[in-house]
């Protein structure tokens, strides 16, 4: 073996290492992400009731998405994952009737609500926050969910319309 072919055997040895890293990675984030039921609540805000994750942070609908919302966007605009279907906080005012899943490409599950993916916004600190209301962001807009599984548009005065 030339030193030429040891080192590119090193080389490809490296790749093939950084490669199965990512993988395990990969899968262990898909595991962490799917391990437990994700629960759908309300809470109140200026837009009157909207939905919350069981921590209490506002969930999101993204107009334009099928599930499309991945890499950057997913970052900024975290996934609602659950294992199974996802769980109605009692006396909350979620119709579980309207609970469901959706696939994404990793296989993990993602939390719907009337057929929307949920998601939450990373600018939110808190419960009740709503920072991501209305923002228009990866080719779409997000908007908080009401309680009737559509999104709660921000009423904007009209002056002309008296």
């Amino acid at each position: 073996m030339t030193v030429r072919e040891g080192a590119g055997l090193r080389a490809k040895g490296r790749i093939a290492a950084i490669l199965a890293a990512v993988l395990v990675c990969a899968t262990a984030a898909v595991a962490i992400a799917s391990t437990t039921r994700a629960r759908v609540g309300t809470q109140q805000g200026k837009l009157g009731t909207m939905l919350a994750g069981g921590n209490g942070h506002t969930l999101y609908l993204f107009m334009r998405d099928k599930s499309s919302c991945y890499g950057a966007c997913a970052k900024a605009w975290p996934p609602d994952y659950t294992h199974g279907t996802p769980a109605a906080i009692t006396g909350s005012g979620v119709n579980s009737k309207l609970l469901g899943t959706t696939r994404r490409k990793s296989g993990a599950l993602q939390a719907t609500y009337n057929g929307h993916p949920l998601y939450f916004f990373s600018g939110d600190s808190k419960p009740g926050d709503m920072h991501g209301e209305n923002a228009n962001a990866f080719g779409g807009h997000w908007y908080v969910v009401g309680t009737s599984g559509k999104a709660k548009k921000p009423v904007v005065f009209n002056p002309g319309s008296y």
